[in-house]
Parts: structure tokens; C-alpha cells; sequence
């Protein structure tokens, strides 16, 4: 099965639909991170299918959920989801945040080879990071373990703004618990076309 054929299977399994330049941007992407991926070693994802799965299908699977103006993705290593969300939705805007020097090189080129006129890339450690905007959502994939990441994250929040941390196995959180100043929202499991590993989805709103 091509790239392009899993990627179509995957978003009927996801429900999700999506013009034909979008699908091209999001395979042209994957293509440059495979190419990266050779010399810098940015995912331990080696080949191109599984790529489509455990990263493009994997961010798509939180897009019903990630409908901000103004988006953070702390941690966020080959752009994951910031980037992939940001390319399905150009009205975003989306800031990656990530402290490897060789992630954040490979995000701007993706940047300036997709032309993606919605993404802001910061090569900076999130607990130094000094930054005056606040924002809608701020997102994670797996960057830290969960209470760590709600703390870090909740000062870069709007008023009213959400913690979004998706996470692999059940978090053993409930709705109003309180985790690193912020409490839970929602609890969600995810399914991920052709990936059997356990997946969550997190909703917290900062408390202060």
C-alpha cells in the first residue's frame, strides 16, 4: 500500500476529510522528514508508512478537538501535532516550541519548503522560554510526564484558554482532579487507524 493509500484509508477510519492539496502538503512533509530522518535521526519512526500512521494520522486524530486560533506545541520534536494540524488549518496559528537544535532546524525548513505562512518555530528550553503571547491551547504529545506538563504549560494560557496533553496509556485521571494547577476537563480514548497502541487525549483548564 502507497503513502497516499494509507493516508486516504486512515482518514475514513478517522472521519475526517480533507482537500487534495492538503493531503499532497501533509505527504510532502512526511517525505522531508524522511529524508531528515536519515542524517539526524529525529524519530525513531524509520519508513515512510509508519510515518503516515504514528504521526500524521496520530496528530489528525485530535483535529475535532484543536480548534484554536492561537496554538502552542511545547515539545514538540519533528512537529508533532502543531505542524500537521497547522498545515490542515491555515487559519491557525501555530508556535513549536522544542530545545533540540536539530528538530527546530528541520521545522524551519519544513516551514520555509511549505510555505506555511501559520507556523512560528522557537529553538528554547519551555522552563527559560520568555515570551509576552498567550494562547488559546497549549498541546503536548508525550513531552512529559502528565502533571509536569500542566504545569509548565498552564502560565502560556489566555484567560479561558485549555491544557491538551496527548498521552499513551490510560492517565488514571478523573474529571475534576486537579494535576499540576490545572483540572481535568475531559478524559478521552483515542483510535488511531492501523496502530494498536493505547492512546488518550487529555483536556485540563489551568486553575489560576
Amino acid at each position: 500500500m502507497t503513502p497516499e493509500q494509507r493516508l486516504n484509508e486512515g482518514l475514513v477510519g478517522l472521519d475526517v476529510r480533507l482537500p487534495d492539496d492538503t493531503k499532497t502538503q501533509l505527504l510532502r512533509y512526511v517525505g522531508e522528514l524522511f529524508k531528515w530522518n536519515k542524517a539526524y535521526n529525529l524519530t525513531a519512526v524509520r519508513d515512510v508508512e509508519g510515518m503516515v500512521i504514528r504521526h500524521l494520522l496520530d496528530s489528525i486524530s485530535v483535529l475535532s478537538v484543536v480548534t484554536d486560533e492561537r496554538c502552542l506545541d511545547l515539545g514538540t520534536g519533528a512537529g508533532l501535532p502543531g505542524l500537521v494540524l497547522a498545515i490542515i488549518n491555515p487559519d491557525q496559528h501555530w508556535t513549536l516550541l522544542d530545545s533540540n537544535g536539530k528538530k527546530t532546524r528541520f521545522l524551519t525548513h519544513a516551514r520555509i519548503v511549505l510555505d506555511l505562512k501559520n507556523v512560528t518555530v522557537v529553538n528554547a528550553r519551555v522552563e527559560k522560554w520568555q515570551n509576552d503571547e498567550l494562547f488559546d491551547v497549549v498541546v503536548s504529545r508525550a513531552f512529559t510526564e502528565l502533571s509536569r506538563f500542566a504545569e509548565l504549560a498552564s502560565p502560556f494560557c489566555s484567560p479561558g484558554g485549555r491544557v491538551i496533553a496527548m498521552v499513551g496509556k490510560d492517565p488514571d485521571v478523573a474529571i475534576d482532579d486537579v494535576v499540576g494547577g490545572c483540572r481535568v476537563s475531559s478524559v478521552k480514548s483515542l483510535k488511531v487507524p492501523f496502530d494498536e497502541a493505547e492512546r488518550h487525549l487529555v483536556q485540563l483548564q489551568p486553575t489560576n
